[in-house]
């Protein structure tokens, strides 16, 4: 719920825009590749931002999955921007 909160208040208060969104850490691979598609086709021009829940749902009982999803995404070969 406060994902969509959060989403909702970015797209309707800025310029920016939501291009992904995950419930669970499984979801995390497709998002970089997404990322990669568009730097890609944007030349790595514009800036990605990533609002992650520190709870976000994992495949473990871990309750800081959050702190995954952004080791991942600040991992990634395709994702030129640090989070």
């Amino acid at each position: 719920m406060l994902r969509k909160g959060i989403s909702s208040y970015i797209t309707e208060n800025s310029d920016w825009h939501i291009f992904a969104e995950a419930e669970g850490l499984e979801e995390i691979p497709q998002i970089i590749e997404k990322i990669s598609v568009l730097n890609s086709e944007q030349a790595g021009q514009g800036q990605i931002v990533a609002v992650v829940d520190i709870q976000i749902k994992g495949n473990s009982d871990y309750a800081y999955n959050g702190f995954e999803a952004v080791r991942m995404l600040s991992k990634a070969d395709a994702y030129p921007y640090k989070i």
